[in-house]
């Protein structure tokens, strides 16, 4: 694993965060984007030895996509400066507790928790 393959391509993103220059320099997002998999395996793994209910969790169904959705934003650039994946039992759109890491260049990040409840579930965990 080579992360400075990740930062690399991020900082230049990050100065660079348009279409045109984004198709140019595929095939380098294509190789941090397998870097950032195999971070995430080697997460996975980790965090396995003390949460089983993520064993068997494939890093390529946690990541985000780069896309970003500009329909409603002020800020039209394409791209997300960031590489993110959730880890959890049941899928990163599940209302599930997990683990969020977030790669950006000077900017890096492990979480853990919930984001983002929906009424109901907010209220019995509040309740708990």
């Amino acid at each position: 694993m080579n992360v400075s393959v990740i930062f690399q391509f991020l900082k230049d993103l990050a100065a660079n965060n348009n279409r045109e220059w984004f198709q140019e320099h595929k095939d380098e997002y294509l190789k941090a984007q397998k870097e950032f998999e195999e971070l995430l395996t080697a997460i996975i793994a980790r965090i396995s030895l003390f949460d089983e209910s993520i064993v068997g969790i494939q890093a390529k169904d946690c990541t985000y996509r780069i896309y970003r959705d500009t329909r409603f934003s002020n800020d039209k650039t394409p791209y997300k400066i960031h590489l993110g994946g959730y880890i959890n039992a049941h899928g990163k759109k599940s209302e599930h507790c997990g683990y969020y890491v977030h790669i950006e260049h000077d900017n890096c990040m492990l979480a853990g928790g919930s984001w983002c409840l929906e009424p109901k579930v907010l209220k019995a965990v509040r309740q708990s």
